[in-house]
């Protein structure tokens, strides 16, 4: 299955809710291997810019720390799944990810 993942990080780690200069970092996963790999810096903040940043890059999966609750309930009305900090222990790609 093909899929786009997008992890929202700043300095290294999970970023907390959407930052200036933080780096939407996304995966395009082919058959589960990574087949291609961007990177897009954060310049706008606003909820607006972010969201049509993740459906232009037809993003179905975003790694983020936090999130404000109007923005969550809008990316996922869409179709994008969110998967929290909390939710990552034992998450094998975004571990590959942070900590390599």
């Amino acid at each position: 299955m093909n899929k786009i993942i997008a992890i929202l990080t700043k300095k290294g780690l999970l970023s907390n809710d959407i930052q200036e200069d933080a780096d939407l970092n996304i995966f395009k996963l082919e058959e589960d291997k990574v087949v291609g790999y961007e990177k897009v810096k954060i310049e706008n903040k606003e909820h607006s810019h972010f969201f049509t940043l993740l459906r232009n890059k037809k993003i179905n999966l975003l790694y983020i720390d936090t999130l404000a609750n109007d923005l969550q309930h809008l990316i996922e009305k869409f179709g994008i799944t969110i998967r929290f900090k909390e939710e990552c222990d034992d998450d094998k790609f975004l571990n590959a990810f942070i900590f390599s």
